[in-house]
């Protein structure tokens, strides 16, 4: 058991107590409060997500800008983390409170065609906050995941993953795994359904290198390939959370998939198209997206996952 793991689990024990006691605002309040210190404490971390933001964005932010950055991110980080422990307690009604929606056109055309919709998103934001509320507000919902590799095997580990997967097991989407075969996710899109897909998620079997600002990432190719298989609209999604801690979700216009007799080439543009859209919200929102440079980068360093960039 590692010290750092049995804190860990301390903390979230803590935090839930105090959320579950508070209203949600006073828990943002504590968590902005805490992310002063946690920047300074967390030097490793900070030092990781400055090289980190440079090499990504290049000369687009001055020293100045990027400290103010990285002192946005830990903010944003805890308070995503507040709303992780009370993950379980999000009802319809707190949800709505908490979320505004731009683009609801471009998801109910979506949805009107009755060929599946693929939600491609990315680790940016409070990324999950669309599969609760779309699923309180009628949407057959499901998360495509891996299934996860528990490398570490200490206790604490495993008592931290359990209780993660207690929560998500109360909301009213589910979870289709793709670590054996696409059957569910390709029966779930033919069926209409709305299927949420990470495109900067490690678990995929296959990977393809694609141009990110200032550096060669790599990228499951699968969400395009099945939305060349099954005729899904790609709906670009984000959600960008105001400085009142409301969330925008942000259903960008469908995507035209490009399906050419190369289909290598087909992917390659389709992807190229919504990394385009991605680089727009990382130019405008770069502190939503840094805490994910740095847990990709440390996954990677302790042989859990593939790198997100391949220079």
């Amino acid at each position: 058991m590692s010290i750092k793991n049995a804190a860990l689990w301390f903390i979230m024990i803590a935090v839930g107590w105090i959320v579950g006691k508070v209203p949600l605002g006073f828990s943002y309040w504590l968590a902005g409060l805490g992310s002063r210190p946690a920047y300074f404490m967390a030097v490793r971390r900070r030092r990781i997500l400055k090289e980190e933001v440079r090499i990504l964005f290049g000369n687009r932010f001055s020293e100045i800008s990027i400290k103010k950055i990285i002192k946005r991110t830990f903010g944003v980080y805890l308070k995503r983390q507040v709303e992780n422990v009370a993950f379980d307690r999000m009802t319809e009604n707190r949800l709505r409170r908490m979320v505004t929606v731009e683009g609801w056109e471009n998801l109910d055309r979506a949805e009107k065609e009755k060929r599946g919709v693929i939600l491609l998103l990315s680790h940016f934001g409070s990324f999950l906050l669309p599969l609760p509320f779309l699923a309180y507000r009628g949407y057959r919902v499901h998360q495509v995941a891996g299934r996860p590799l528990i490398k570490r095997r200490d206790i604490i580990s495993k008592k931290i993953f359990e209780a993660r997967k207690r929560q998500t097991d109360t909301m009213p989407f589910s979870f289709l795994l793709t670590d054996k075969y696409l059957g569910p996710v390709v029966r779930a899109l033919r069926k209409g359904d709305v299927v949420v897909i990470a495109l900067d998620g490690r678990t995929a079997t296959e990977m393809v290198p694609a141009p990110l600002l200032n550096r060669t990432a790599q990228f499951s190719p699968g969400p395009f390939k099945l939305a060349s298989r099954t005729g899904a609209v790609i709906l670009p999604t984000f959600v960008v959370r105001g400085d009142n801690n409301k969330h925008r979700i942000i259903f960008e216009a469908p995507m035209a998939i490009e399906r050419g007799k190369d289909g290598d080439d087909a992917i390659m543009s389709n992807m190229t198209k919504f990394l385009e859209i991605f680089q727009r919200y990382l130019l405008k929102y770069p502190c939503h997206f840094a805490m994910t440079l740095f847990s990709l980068r440390n996954e990677a360093e302790q042989g859990f996952n593939p790198p997100l960039f391949l220079d």
